[in-house]
């Protein structure tokens, strides 16, 4: 079930082939305050562009926006020509510890291109806890231009650990997985998370219900916050059903609805294959089966009232759209149309939840700077509305991590992170490609 792993994890595979961090200084031009004229500002919020207005920013922080007149004499102003402004964005689902495999120089240009692109804040979720812990102090210190690197640490699971965290602990990332099988082993793990400067933990793939409420509990007795990937399409111990009673924080991949919305004839066949210490290697044709069945093995209803629940937790969704469309760009003709079904079910996910009041954020489950965009791009596809797919690479990661007082909308006092771009992204979200001026951490990059 090796390939079927690449579709279901973290991407080891494909980007192989390929605390909240302090505020970083950045390189560009850093005058003493700079008014930004002529400019629409978006509100997350009410999801709407200002009028053409100015916007002053002072130090790091966003000073006031209103008259220009009233704002600011004798500093530098810059005429935005009637542009528009939006919140620096965030991408939720990152792994930029994968980018150290490539050498310091691909990594510099790599992180920069982030910021190029407007990208500001990232959560990486799932890396060494030495490794990405290095790269966003290095970040933070000004070392290098990059998006602040909000971190998980390893990703962690019961026994077997995936194959492909095996290798990658054996080989060029060693601790990027770790195994647990009891509370202490638990918090044991959480105790280095939180001294190592992580913000939130990760747990993946084969735990049961009561190990899951136990690792859930103790990581918000430390202020951590849990992103939970449930491992392999359908097949998943612990269903999503579970995990919104047992409390995570956020769920990872569009995937991740389908085992508690199944027919019930197909989940009685999932439920007599999950027998303790199955081995899932055995379940490939199972699974590749259900998965070509794509919406035909979902009970709407079932969907609508998974939905409306998941609605009520306050849980936030990362779909990860792009990476299931990737799956389609060249796969093995047998492979066509159980892929064909993921993707068909993970748009089919993202819009129902989204439609009924679940939070998407906005992550690319790659280490490309324009991969934001293009999840974006692809949420959209699905039928997104564009407002939601931006309130989710703004407003809504800075709430998940508890930053909004100081990040996600355009506000005075708030951290100056500014993308300005020629055309209104509300028409289309490949707009936010014309990017005319990136501000981060109040100073105004050069231009890309």
């Amino acid at each position: 079930m090796r390939l079927l792993r690449t579709i279901a994890c973290t991407g080891p595979v494909l980007l192989a082939a390929t605390a909240c961090a302090p505020t970083p200084p950045s390189s560009g031009t850093s005058p003493p305050g700079l008014l930004i004229e002529n400019v629409r500002v978006f509100d997350p919020r009410s999801g709407t562009f200002s009028p053409p207005t100015a916007l002053l920013v002072r130090g790091n922080r966003i000073a006031g926006i209103g008259d220009a007149g009233a704002l600011a004499t004798g500093i530098a102003h810059l005429d935005a020509g009637g542009r528009y402004a939006l919140p620096g964005l965030w991408d939720a689902h990152v792994h930029f510890s994968f980018l150290t495999m490539g050498g310091d120089s691909l990594l510099r240009a790599t992180l920069e291109g982030f910021v190029r692109n407007g990208v500001t804040s990232v959560r990486d979720v799932g890396g060494p806890l030495d490794t990405i812990g290095a790269l966003s102090r290095r970040v933070a210190a000004g070392e290098m231009l990059g998006p602040r690197v909000h971190y998980t640490g390893p990703v962690i699971s019961r026994s077997p650990l995936d194959r492909d965290f095996q290798q990658l602990n054996a080989g060029p990332l060693p601790g990027t997985g770790l195994v647990v099988e009891t509370p202490a082993e638990i918090d044991a793990i959480l105790d280095r998370l939180v001294r190592g400067g992580a913000s939130m933990t990760k747990a993946i793939d084969r735990w049961d219900a009561p190990l899951l409420r136990y690792f859930v509990g103790a990581a918000k007795a430390r202020s951590l916050r849990v992103v939970w990937d449930p491992g392999l399409p359908i097949l998943n111990p612990v269903p999503i059903d579970s995990a919104l009673a047992i409390g995570v924080s956020s769920i990872e991949h569009g995937r991740a609805a389908w085992p508690s919305v199944l027919r019930d004839d197909l989940r009685r066949e999932v439920e007599a294959f999950l027998t303790p210490g199955v081995d899932y290697a055995t379940g490939e044709s199972l699974l590749l089966r259900l998965m070509a069945m794509g919406e035909a093995s979902v009970v709407p209803e079932r969907l609508a009232a998974l939905a409306e629940r998941w609605a009520r937790t306050g849980i936030y969704f990362c779909p990860t759209l792009r990476l299931a469309e990737r799956n389609l760009e060249n796969p093995p003709e047998s492979y066509r149309a159980p892929f064909e079904g993921l993707l068909a079910v993970s748009r089919l996910f993202a819009l129902e939840l989204s439609a009924r009041g679940v939070k998407l954020l906005v992550g690319q489950d790659f280490i490309d700077p324009a991969g934001t965009v293009g999840e974006m791009e692809a949420m959209a596809r699905a039928g997104v509305s564009n407002i939601e797919i931006l309130r989710g690479a703004t407003l809504y990661p800075a709430e998940w991590l508890g930053v909004d007082d100081r990040f996600g909308t355009l506000e005075a006092g708030k951290t100056a992170d500014i993308l300005i771009v020629d055309r209104d992204p509300l028409e289309r979200l490949e707009h936010l490609g014309s990017v005319w001026r990136v501000v981060y951490d109040g100073v105004l990059q050069a231009r890309r």
